[in-house]
């Protein structure tokens, strides 16, 4: 759980969607990122940037490198994230889709737990098992999963809800965590 007043930073590495940098509304174009970092033309403490929300930092992707998996693996990534846990008291990776490619697995070995997103609407059961089962054989530990783009409100969704009273719209409508949520 975060706690108030603690610094948070984030670190995105999907080459094609800087979705921490559009969320913290930073330009998605910021020429120094971790790709300059890995590569040695910019320090850490250079590339990452402030936010508009209150003690969130974020370590934009940078310039794309040609060779992303190999700076990922290499140990001047376990360094910087050896520092940046020392500045700060929570990192969030933002990485790729664990099936899509290599990279993810890559991170999700030297962080220090994952946390999976579904598409409710997309991820079928048997890509979320081959990515549960793709972390498992490297050792990481899965803190979560996250399953989003699903409507509860939809009546498809009605049976699950009945056995979750207290996140359903069935009890008090006034005062539901649903409503809350």
């Amino acid at each position: 759980m975060w706690e108030l007043h603690s610094r948070k930073a984030a670190k995105e590495f999907w080459p094609s969607t800087p979705t921490c940098a559009r969320a913290a509304a930073i330009s998605c174009c910021i020429a120094e990122g971790l790709a300059n970092v890995l590569t040695g033309s910019v320090d850490v403490k250079k590339a990452i940037q402030e936010t508009a929300i209150n003690d969130f930092y974020l370590l934009p992707r940078g310039a794309l490198p040609p060779n992303p998996a190999d700076l990922l693996m290499s140990q001047t990534m376990r360094d910087i994230l050896n520092e940046l846990r020392s500045s700060f008291d929570f990192i969030v990776v933002d990485s790729p889709p664990i099936i899509a490619v290599s990279d993810a697995a890559v991170l999700s070995a030297i962080c220090d737990g994952v946390v999976l997103v579904f598409n409710g609407e997309r991820t079928t059961t048997q890509s979320a098992r081959r990515a549960m089962e793709r972390l498992d054989k490297i050792g990481a530990r899965i803190l979560g999963v996250i399953l989003n783009g699903i409507d509860i409100r939809d009546p498809e969704y009605m049976d699950y809800r009945s056995y979750y009273p207290s996140y359903s719209a069935a009890g008090d409508d006034s005062d539901s965590d649903f409503e809350r949520a």
